[in-house]
C-alpha cells in the first residue's frame, strides 16, 4: 500500500542524486590520491625507524 507510492518518487530522485554524487566522488578521489601519497611517504619514514632499531636490538642480544 503506502510502500509502493514511496518507492515511485524515490526512483526518479535517485537518478539525479546519483549524477551529482558522481561529480562529488571525482573530487573526493583526487583528494584521496593526495592523501595516499602522504600516507605512502609516512609509511616509508616509519619503515626506516624499525630498521635501525632492529639492528640496535640485535646488537645487545649478540653481545649477550
Amino acid at each position: 500500500g503506502p510502500e509502493e507510492p514511496e518507492q515511485a518518487p524515490l526512483s526518479p530522485d535517485y537518478i539525479p542524486g546519483d549524477d551529482g554524487d558522481d561529480e562529488e566522488e571525482s573530487s573526493e578521489d583526487e583528494e584521496d590520491d593526495e592523501m595516499d601519497v602522504e600516507a605512502d611517504e609516512e609509511e616509508e619514514e616509519e619503515e626506516e625507524h624499525p630498521a635501525p632499531a632492529d639492528s640496535v636490538v640485535v646488537a645487545p642480544t649478540a653481545a649477550d
